[in-house]
């Protein structure tokens, strides 16, 4: 598999930047995970939309699905002018009622994919996008949230999306071959992050418990210092850590 880091930045990006976005791929498929605002234009940069087989939204925040209706916007030009030929497939949940029924709007570009709906294996809802299967994990967030791992060829990519601290997410994450882990709050306002978010020093005891092979932590504050997150996140994990930066690229 082929990451790419489209986007960093919570609840809001910096100038020229994007909130959560991350282009997944392989040889045959090719899927959105999150579409935050400002990720559109940054796929544009790394991909084509017109390329992709489905979008994921962990969660319906802006800064995780804000860039739906640009997508629908897309899809309802593309059909005029040959760019695609049906609706684009997004999986997302259904709830909140109010934020959905907002985004439910957009069905006239859009092919929803309720996570809820889809199929349970053990403690997680499950689908096959081409050769990627993808196995949803509810997570502890403000809202319904889900965490996914993405599978393919014996390689894993496990995300956490949004979520707070709970003990079962070390197990959900053990030994992924790429674990993309929010670390959003510092030690300073670590009681913000209770029910919302994980601090970044967290961020770094799940990746070093769960043992995974490459530990990626995004989805930072923009007006934090990343080099105080990048302090706290070591202090969890220990040393030699890499930041998600806009345009990386890791091959797993």
């Amino acid at each position: 598999m082929r990451i790419t880091v489209l986007g960093k930045w919570s609840p809001y990006p910096k100038g020229n930047e994007a909130c959560s976005g991350y282009l997944i791929e392989n040889s045959d498929t090719r899927i959105a995970l999150d579409f935050g605002n400002g990720v559109f234009s940054k796929l544009e940069l790394y991909g084509s939309f017109w390329d992709l087989n489905a979008i994921i939204c962990t969660h319906l925040h802006a800064d995780h699905s804000g860039d739906l209706p640009i997508a629908r916007n897309a899809v309802k030009s593309g059909i005029l002018y040959n760019k695609i030929k049906a609706k684009m497939p997004v999986y997302l949940p259904g709830e909140p009622a109010l934020n959905y029924s907002i985004i439910d709007t957009y069905q006239d570009g859009l092919q929803f994919n309720i996570i809820e709906g889809l199929p349970e294996e053990n403690l997680y809802r499950t689908t096959q996008i081409g050769s990627l299967k993808l196995k949803f994990f509810k997570v502890e967030h403000t809202m319904l949230a889900y965490g996914v791992e993405i599978e393919t060829q014996g390689k894993r990519v496990a995300y956490t999306g949004d979520t707070h601290y709970f003990p079962d997410l070390i197990d959900y994450v053990m030994a992924a071959d790429l674990f993309i882990c929010e670390a959003t709050v510092l030690e300073k306002n670590k009681d913000y992050a209770v029910g919302r978010h994980l601090t970044a020093r967290q961020a770094g005891e799940i990746a070093r418990r769960a043992k995974v092979k490459q530990f990626l932590p995004s989805h930072f504050f923009p007006e934090y210092d990343l080099d105080y997150v990048k302090k706290e996140i070591e202090e969890g994990y220990g040393s030699g850590i890499i930041m998600a930066e806009e345009g990386m690229i890791i091959e797993i």
